[in-house]
């Protein structure tokens, strides 16, 4: 087959892995698997590739020529699209953001924006990282990072014999993909009995889980060449099948890159070759890259803007823009090839301004005079517990916590939020009676408690951890976010070290809890059905019961579809008062109950069993049986879910003829 064939279908197959991506990004809710279109890319890399080693010599100098000239393809246009988005943020992004993208572009100009997101944020689907317009670098950061392993690889290669290369290669792979399920393999050893060390499953950002997709590409070129053209046609059927099916699968990532591979191997020469070698899928693929570069920001600067939801219509303008955006990248940034002074000119003003990014966020009040203060009030009286006694019994190394989650807490938390701190809520005269534990929720509602519990003179401990009446084996890298056994039963000891603390309250975000769920206490494969995750509420419920603990489950947070603050800010940058449209801010009884309706039922349930206390929120809503985000002037949500201290006083001082007569000793 000729090098044009060749190129012909990868072309369209680069096309259709874009448009994956963008439609991922434009709403994720609806297109929720199509993240898969970067596997898709990665199977392409490792084939072009490995097509291209007979031009390279195994020297030094061979690789440095191979690493070099995928540099100039790359960081040029990486450079110049930092540079704009930076630029563009400081009017489009709050302050915080900014500051977060700016970090993030410095680490992209080096090549390393996976390793920075690997350490920052927990999950790539989560709302708070589709909000910086930079994310979607961390796959250019993995590229690179392979590029520079294959330039390695040139040489070391170039002095095995055939039959090493490939041994060394498949066993490369296959490490590599063991290492991405790691967590199922080791939960599957538990389950046949077989205790394995503590591992943290990887994040979506990890070069190594990814290097197996790259060497599958590598097999195609080791694949059996077929002559016959329906039998060509079958295979390349097959591998279509493949991909779309994987768009309906969650974590498919497999089955694309085996359709990826069944394409790229038979669809040259095939007579189904005009489906990947259209006018259309060519013309997108050849500009992939620079759609790639500026989809993203186009998305969040669009979605930032109007803050609420889009229209159907306003989808369409983003896909537009991104269209027309693209091609010009494409055609004047791209396609040209920048000298060495220009680009590294380009290079280092762009690392400027990202270094810089605390100026540019003091730019960017100016420029939106935007006043956070007035949007979110910080709440200045955290209380850390100075008594060792109440520490006596508190194993600090089991019942530790990843600070990270905790932060959205407020940005004025204490220090030690971040340590395995006791806090005190309520009066500091009084002997506490009752603890709060649970995920980030828990840590943004201390306010509330706080300052009830100083209102009616009652006491209570906030313990900063994760304990979760479910397993909470939850996909992140940390091992002190997941509730184990060992850490339930290191809470149990501590109970019972002080039997005054008698009510325990959990505040989690049941809904995510559960739907996050992979293995249990035990790191043993679970059901995720409802019926499990009540099972695991029961026993859990029944361990507190046993040492004589009463626990009170606090209903799901209520949540809106627009990020509240957000909303808020976009008021004052644009001199709208929120109660000209209040829609914003309010969440409908029906929304709620629809959403969360088998979590309540669940909740409900063990209620009646008598196991538990359920502290529900339906005095929180207004006239009209709404929940609302915004009352007496201020934004009470930091985020679509989490309170900010206004909104958890004002939810406890709703609930509060409900929460009082359960933690009040008569």
């Amino acid at each position: 087959m000729s090098d044009k064939v060749f190129l012909s279908h990868i072309g369209g197959l680069r096309g259709i892995a874009i448009l994956l991506v963008i439609l991922f990004h434009l709403c994720p809710t609806v297109f929720p698997n199509c993240y898969y279109g970067v596997d898709i890319f990665l199977v392409i890399t490792g084939y072009l590739l490995f097509l291209g080693t007979k031009r390279y010599d195994g020297t030094w100098k061979g690789a440095g020529i191979f690493a070099i000239k995928k540099a100039e393809r790359i960081l040029p246009s990486l450079s110049v699209a930092v540079l704009i988005t930076v630029l563009a943020g400081i009017y489009f992004l709050d302050k915080t953001m900014l500051e977060a993208t700016a970090r993030l572009g410095r680490y992209a100009l080096f090549g390393m924006p996976n390793n920075h997101l690997n350490k920052v944020v927990s999950d790539y689907f989560d709302t708070t990282a589709s909000l910086n317009p930079l994310l979607h670098t961390w796959y250019i950061g993995v590229t690179l990072q392979v590029y520079l392993f294959f330039a390695i690889g040139l040489m070391l290669c170039k002095r095995l014999s055939r039959k090493a290369i490939i041994t060394s290669l498949f066993t490369i792979g296959f490490l590599s993909l063991a290492w991405k399920y790691r967590v199922e393999i080791q939960g599957l050893l538990a389950y046949a009995g077989l205790k394995t060390g503590e591992l943290t499953p990887p994040t979506h950002y990890e070069t190594l889980p990814r290097l197996w997709e790259i060497l599958a590409g590598g097999v195609i070129t080791l694949m059996p060449q077929i002559k016959n053209r329906w039998t060509k046609s079958l295979l390349v059927i097959l591998g279509l099948v493949g991909i779309s099916t994987a768009f309906y699968l969650s974590h498919a990532e497999p089955l694309a890159v085996l359709g990826t591979m069944l394409i790229i191997a038979y669809a040259g020469g095939s007579r189904v070759e005009c489906i990947l070698s259209n006018k259309l899928l060519l013309g997108i693929g050849a500009v992939s890259f620079s759609l790639y570069l500026v989809h993203m920001p186009v998305f969040v600067f669009y979605k930032g803007w109007i803050v609420v939801p889009p229209t159907m219509g306003e989808y369409i303008a983003m896909l537009g823009i991104t269209a027309v955006l693209g091609v010009l990248f494409w055609r004047y940034i791209e396609t040209r090839r920048f000298k060495w002074k220009t680009w590294l000119t380009l290079w280092g003003l762009c690392m400027l301004l990202c270094v810089l990014s605390k100026k540019t966020s003091f730019i960017s009040d100016m420029v939106a005079n935007e006043n956070e203060a007035t949007i979110i009030k910080s709440y200045p009286d955290w209380q850390i517990v100075q008594t060792d006694e109440l520490y006596r019994g508190f194993d600090a190394q089991q019942l530790n916590y990843w600070g990270g989650w905790f932060s959205m807490a407020d940005t004025n938390a204490p220090k030690q939020l971040r340590q395995p701190a006791l806090f005190l809520m309520g009066d500091a005269t009084k002997a506490p009676n009752f603890i709060m534990v649970g995920d980030s929720h828990a840590g943004s509602m201390y306010p509330g408690f706080d300052n009830l519990c100083r209102k009616y003179g009652c006491a209570g401990i906030y313990v900063p951890t994760i304990i979760s009446p479910f397993w909470n084996y939850e996909v992140q890298r940390d091992p002190s976010y997941y509730c184990t056994r060992e850490k339930m039963q290191a809470l149990i000891h501590w109970l019972k070290e002080h039997p005054q603390l008698q009510y325990i309250v959990i505040v989690q975000r049941w809904y995510q809890r559960c739907r996050v769920n992979k293995l249990d206490w035990d790191k043993k494969p679970v059901d995720l059905s409802i019926a499990a995750h009540t099972d695991a509420l029961r026993e859990f419920l029944k361990n507190m019961k046993a040492i004589g603990r009463t626990v009170i489950l606090v209903d799901q947070i209520p949540d809106f579809e627009t990020d509240p603050r957000t909303y808020g800010k976009w008021c004052i940058r644009h001199g709208r008062n929120p109660e000209e449209r209040i829609e914003p801010f309010i969440c409908t009884r029906e929304r709620y109950q629809t959403r969360h309706h088998d979590y309540l039922q669940m909740l409900d349930a063990v209620q009646k069993e008598g196991l538990c206390h359920v502290l529900s929120f339906d005095r929180a809503t207004n006239a009209d049986g709404n929940y609302v985000s915004y009352a007496n002037g201020e934004v009470l949500y930091r985020d679509d879910n989490h309170p900010a201290a206004p909104g958890a006083i004002y939810l406890m001082n709703q609930c509060a003829p409900d929460f009082l007569p359960l933690i009040q000793t008569p």
